[in-house]
């Protein structure tokens, strides 16, 4: 009956820790999915604060910039990554210009050439890979 008793145990025991660990796995994909709903109402959120107008303050296009920078590329899915490296090389471009513009024009708006269609298609195809849209 002992040695019944003890095989019964080592399977609840095995059982048990299946369960927790499908809980836990479960629980880190929501965290991840959360995170990645983060990073891309950030994206989306540069991409209209830059996208509605053709001319902007330097500052906001160096905000934008920290926004971008300050996002974990690793929590995103391939398209995703693409849409954040594609948007921060867009800002970065319209970051450089905002600085020639400011240097030849102080405390005054800047030029933005910045294509936020191309930045929202991009961000698009990675929510539609995650199955966010």
């Amino acid at each position: 009956m002992q040695a019944i008793g003890s095989v019964a145990a080592i399977f609840a025991a095995i059982l048990i820790s299946r369960r927790e660990g499908r809980r836990q796995i479960e629980r880190d994909n929501a965290s991840l999915i959360e995170k990645r709903r983060a990073a891309f109402i950030a994206m989306e959120t540069v991409i209209e604060q830059l996208g509605r107008r053709d001319r902007v303050f330097s500052g906001e296009v160096a905000g934008a910039a920290s926004v971008l920078s300050s996002l974990d590329t690793s929590i995103l899915p391939p398209n995703g990554m693409v849409a954040l490296v594609n948007l921060k090389s867009r800002v970065a471009l319209a970051q450089g210009g905002a600085e020639h513009d400011a240097r030849l024009m102080p405390n005054q708006d800047v030029r933005l050439n910045f294509d936020a269609v191309s930045a929202r298609r991009n961000l698009e195809l990675a929510r539609a890979e995650m199955g966010m849209i």
